[in-house]
């Protein structure tokens, strides 16, 4: 019946029904959803969540799925994945920034040659000049080579993060001291409301790994960018270098990226960390390198990357989580926050 009405309104076959979200997801693991669609456009979005909130059903949005941990017992209701990959230059961009694009004041580096290290490729962009317009499903990957391709730069710090441009927005993502907010000119967000609205980025309450849609459960549909005619070649080796660094201690399977945000500066000088890495607290702190519960393993590339090896569950991430957080506030009186996303039922 439900699956009649949904693709009533989405169209014949283009619902799906006990979709594993195991598929669906970089950690390769969870259980299935009850409904399952993609939207492709800004129509879809707005008919699948308006739908959703009117019949009182459930409904989760998510876009590649990184950073998302699928409860084993699933998702009720609707999975909607945000698959809308619009691109559109809108034209000049009238610049009120002095001096182009620097570091930002929300990130301070403590990076040792131990960890990743980006001081040499981080590096000012020029005032931005060209603004455009992005569907919140496009890849994060797509964009920054199809950025790069035009002559526009300053997406490039933020090659190797698995995401949508949406997620960006949703946590704000960091790439060394370079945050996406500062390329964030407005924000197109869909209310529990089914209202659509234009949020100026300074509105969006943007800080280290957050916006306001966390808490507000706003849903990121279009984010127009504003980007500079930069030094494309440099713009080009950033990415290539910031890709090949990570590769190196970074897993790339069966991984759904960090799971603790970084400490804050003060916190890691409390501790005496010469870094912000919650990895360090993990590996150097607390040596969980390789630590595992069930077939989930603590990666020995990185101790904030947990590996599922083949038979994780999420209650094993859970576990391995709350294992991770008891030692830290045992030993260092830290709080370890989460960054990783959790959706469904545990």
């Amino acid at each position: 019946m439900i699956k009649q009405q949904l693709e009533n309104l989405l169209g014949l076959g283009r619902v799906e029904i006990n979709v594993p979200m195991a598929g669906k997801t970089y950690f390769r693991l969870g259980g299935k959803a009850d409904f399952y669609f993609e939207a492709r456009s800004r129509e879809d979005l707005e008919k699948a969540v308006g739908w959703a909130e009117n019949a009182g059903i459930t409904y989760c949005v998510f876009g590649l799925g990184a950073n998302l941990l699928v409860g084993d017992r699933g998702i009720r209701g609707i999975a909607i994945k945000v698959a809308n990959n619009d691109f559109e230059i809108i034209g000049p961009y009238e610049s009120r920034e002095v001096g182009g694009v620097a570091g930002s004041s929300h990130y301070q580096s403590f990076d040792t040659a131990k960890y990743l290290k980006f001081d040499d490729l981080d590096t000012p962009e020029p005032a931005p000049d060209t603004l455009v317009r992005v569907g919140a499903g496009v890849s994060l990957s797509h964009l920054i080579g199809l950025t790069l391709k035009l002559g526009l730069t300053g997406l490039q710090y933020f090659s190797g993060i698995p995401s949508t441009v949406g997620g960006c927005v949703y946590n704000n993502v960091h790439g060394g001291t370079k945050l996406f907010e500062q390329f964030v000119d407005r924000v197109v967000l869909l209310n529990k409301n089914g209202q659509v609205e234009e949020v100026p980025g300074k509105e969006m309450a943007f800080s280290y790994d957050y916006s306001r849609v966390q808490k507000t459960g706003e849903i990121v549909v279009e984010v127009y960018l504003k980007l500079s005619h930069g030094d494309t070649a440099r713009a080009k080796v950033v990415r290539e270098e910031w890709l090949k660094r990570k590769l190196k201690v970074q897993p790339q399977i069966n991984c759904s990226g960090c799971i603790f945000k970084n400490l804050t500066p003060q916190e890691a000088t409390r501790i005496g960390a010469p870094t912000v890495s919650a990895g360090w607290v993990l590996d150097i702190g607390l040596g969980m390198k390789g630590t595992r519960i069930g077939g989930v393993a603590i990666s020995e590339k990185h101790a904030n990357f947990f590996v599922n090896t083949g038979t994780g569950t999420a209650a094993d991430v859970l576990a391995l989580i709350n294992l991770a957080k008891k030692k830290t506030k045992e030993k260092f009186n830290l709080d370890l926050q989460e960054e990783i996303q959790k959706v469904g039922e545990f």
